[in-house]
């Protein structure tokens, strides 16, 4: 298995090295021309969460803030009963502050780090009531084609064009890893779909 052999020959390498040392041994590269590093690295990551593979520890994320370099803190645990939580708090990211906030949370928490977004979008902090911080998401306008959705959805080329503008990706989805609350992934997810039902309009 390369990916096994790899990890062999560059024992001492990082995750996203063997990243990218996956990218050049199977010349996998984006229409841009780019080296697909993060697919490699989300593939990797699965591999190791089905116990195939064992891969060094992620290293801790280093962000710039009014020119020094500095790790992001870690957050104390959240944990207990969903109620506790409740009512939930959903920030609209707008500000560059907050825009570089989320982006240095999904960077260093999710697995396929921080995504470019482009075209139509929104992101999203979600806090507890007592102002914990839960989670991260984020949507974009739908790509123009989609062969697995179209298929699924029985669209021909005529059918996507009128009917792809409301139709909305979503990018990223994150509970950040301190939290340990059931079932709030799925609250999370329910209840920002219909924050985003009346923010996508408006926006």
């Amino acid at each position: 298995m390369a990916v096994q052999r790899l990890l062999v020959e560059q024992a001492q390498a990082g995750r996203s090295s063997l990243a990218l040392a996956l990218c050049v041994h199977w010349q996998w590269r984006a229409a841009n021309g780019r080296w697909k590093v993060r697919s490699a690295l989300a593939i990797l990551t699965e591999l190791e969460r089905q116990g195939w593979i064992g891969l060094p520890p992620p290293q801790p994320v280093l962000v710039r803030s009014l020119g020094r370099v500095m790790a992001l803190p870690e957050a104390s645990r959240v944990e207990g009963a969903l109620g506790l939580y409740r009512p939930l708090r959903w920030e609209l990211v707008r500000t560059r502050a907050q825009r570089r906030q989320w982006r240095e949370l999904l960077a260093q928490h999710h697995y396929l780090g921080a995504p470019q977004l482009v075209g139509a979008n929104l992101k999203y902090l979600v806090y507890g009531r007592g102002g914990q911080r839960l989670g991260a998401l984020g949507w974009q306008s739908a790509v123009q084609h989609l062969g697995c959705r179209d298929r699924l959805l029985g669209w021909n080329a005529v059918q996507r064009a009128s009917g792809l503008e409301p139709v909305v990706n979503g990018v990223r989805f994150l509970v950040f890893p301190w939290v340990k609350v059931r079932p709030l992934a799925s609250v999370m997810l329910s209840e920002n779909l219909r924050v985003l039902q009346r923010d996508w309009l408006r926006h």
